[in-house]
């Protein structure tokens, strides 16, 4: 009988949480639409934060560990957009090649990530006019040069 640990631990602890639920493979999951914008209960705000963790689970349940370039590329914005350099060198890293080649906004996207990580502030706001974004990727873009670096 497997037992869980909280998300939160990484080693295993001698307080265990009890059985693992099921697994349950979402619709997402088995080829449905992206992420696409989040609204917030109390504000009607729009949520950077809620869609990133909406991307990363659905690369988390993607069948076989890979999901579609769309995905991707709002991931990796949005890393980008929270200032987190690891986790978007990273998720650049397993991205597999065949889908970094097949879309060029992937790469313009990452682009923008060097720019960031060389400290290039001039560079990162002409990398980001530079290119002609997709509408899921545009807003994030226009907050990302909203940021003062």
């Amino acid at each position: 009988m497997g037992e869980c640990l909280p998300a939160s631990r990484k080693f295993p602890s001698p307080r265990l949480l009890g059985p693992c639920p099921p697994r349950v493979v979402s619709k997402r999951a088995q080829g449905a639409k992206m992420p696409v914008a989040v609204m917030t209960a109390t504000s009607g705000a729009f949520s950077y934060r809620k869609l990133l963790e909406q991307c990363e689970t659905q690369e988390l349940e993607a069948p076989g560990g890979i999901t579609t370039s769309p995905v991707y590329a709002q991931l990796l914005a949005l890393y980008l957009l929270h200032n987190d350099m690891n986790n978007a060198r990273y998720l650049w890293k397993r991205i597999p090649s065949a889908i970094k080649s097949a879309n060029l906004e992937l790469g313009a996207i990452w682009a923008v990530g060097q720019r960031i990580w060389q400290r290039d502030f001039p560079g990162i706001y002409t990398t980001i006019d530079a290119y002609q974004w997709s509408e899921s990727i545009q807003p994030i873009m226009e907050a990302l040069k909203g940021i003062h670096f």
